[in-house]
């Protein structure tokens, strides 16, 4: 079986689900005490560029660029965001551990940037998720604290 083959049949297994299944995969983040799961590197407390903070995602969403990413709904019919969307679910699903979404601060100051995560956060805010951790950017991370304090969010 080929990648395609499999991507297919992951949209094919998830896109079937009802929300309410949907929601009842449990996330599996790669941070705190499941640190070691990282993927990325440089988001390792060693390498001391990124903070993780717990965020609640609908904060985030008024506060980011998404760009090309679908937020309106989780599967879009676009064969790249819902390869992305139902392998982050199949993740999950079967216990293994994703990486935080990465952000830093736009060129205008004014939102916030994904270097990494967007269909992460997506999937988290479309889903309902209270919070989940963000890796910060440690040389934006008072400015950012900033944004999120003007949309009535402290982290």
């Amino acid at each position: 079986m080929d990648d395609n083959t499999i991507h297919d049949d992951l949209i094919v297994k998830y896109t079937c689900k009802s929300i309410e299944e949907l929601k009842s995969i449990i996330p599996k983040w790669a941070w705190g005490r499941n640190k070691s799961k990282l993927l990325d590197i440089s988001q390792s407390v060693k390498e001391g560029r990124y903070a993780v903070k717990l965020i609640a995602p609908s904060s985030f969403m008024k506060l980011a660029d998404f760009y090309e990413v679908d937020c309106s709904s989780l599967f879009t019919g676009e064969k790249l965001n819902d390869s992305r969307i139902a392998r982050i679910l199949d993740r999950w699903e079967n216990k293994q551990f994703v990486d935080p979404p990465s952000i830093n601060l736009s060129d205008n100051g004014k939102q916030i940037v994904f270097q990494d995560g967007r269909h992460r956060a997506k999937i988290s805010f479309l889903l309902g998720y209270k919070e989940i951790p963000l890796a910060i950017d440690i040389d934006n991370l008072q400015e950012i604290i900033v944004l999120f304090k003007l949309v009535g969010t402290i982290i």
